[in-house]
């Protein structure tokens, strides 16, 4: 498990070394104690949970960790990542909770016990969540369209769309499959089951190939998919369970 700290008060951040390290057997920790070291770190390595200090920049003006926060979640391996935030800010409104989807937000001064119990318990679901990716990853299935065999891979699917007489699988090269209504009748349920959604009652991504969410008009982007795809409120809630958004 690889945890990335971002402190910037030297003395915090090595006391927040120390106390990691004490929570899960075997975690590497990276400390850094400004953005640009973190940034550098983020992309050298895959990290697997942030570790946020938020405070006000005395010299520039501003929050510190913010632009660094802003940045990880443009990013397409990170933009569901767990992160959690402490800060000495008093957050009422959960809004740092809700714009950054953190998983926990911490005031100091905050209880080492709980923040040590909150990791141990995140190291779960991050293993969980690595298994289930490469379970899928190699995960495929075989459709017979006009006398050809195709072998399709569950990480090469975009979005399937299903219609009264036919379904369209959307795959990552651009291609679109157009295969009769039956033949994904049964398969369905497991490709929901193996990190896809419904979106609406025709449209079914991939939740891995989402590139962007945009809540205001309640839609998704998904990588090398030209149009947006709308959520109802039942997608929406898919999405909340998956990723936590949608607060």
């Amino acid at each position: 498990m690889k945890v990335l700290v971002l402190e910037g008060n030297r003395g915090r951040c090595v006391e927040m070394e120390r106390l990691l390290k004490g929570a899960v057997q075997n975690m590497e920790v990276v400390a850094c104690t400004n953005t640009k070291d973190a940034l550098y770190m983020a992309a050298t390595i895959r990290v697997d949970l942030f570790i946020i200090s938020i405070d006000v920049d005395q010299e520039n003006g501003g929050l510190t960790g913010i632009r660094f926060l802003e940045s990880i979640r443009s990013w397409d391996e990170y933009f569901d990542s767990y992160v959690i935030v402490i800060s000495d800010l008093i957050d009422s409104e959960l809004s740092f909770y809700r714009r950054f989807h953190c998983h926990l937000f911490l005031e100091r001064p905050f209880s080492k016990i709980e923040l040590q119990e909150s990791i141990s318990q995140l190291e779960f679901y991050i293993k969980l969540k690595k298994q289930q990716r490469i379970m899928y990853r190699d995960k495929r299935f075989h459709i017979n369209i006009d006398d050809s065999i195709h072998c399709i891979y569950y990480s090469n699917i975009l979005l399937i769309e299903t219609h009264s007489k036919y379904d369209i699988i959307y795959v990552t090269d651009g291609e679109s499959i157009k295969v009769p209504k039956l033949t994904l009748k049964n398969m369905l349920p497991d490709i929901v089951d193996n990190g896809f959604m419904y979106c609406n009652r025709s449209e079914i991504a991939n939740i891995d190939k989402i590139t962007n969410i945009d809540k205001k008009d309640g839609s998704i982007e998904l990588d090398q998919f030209e149009r947006k795809i709308f959520l109802t409120d039942q997608g929406k809630k898919q999405l909340k369970k998956y990723m936590r958004l949608f607060k």
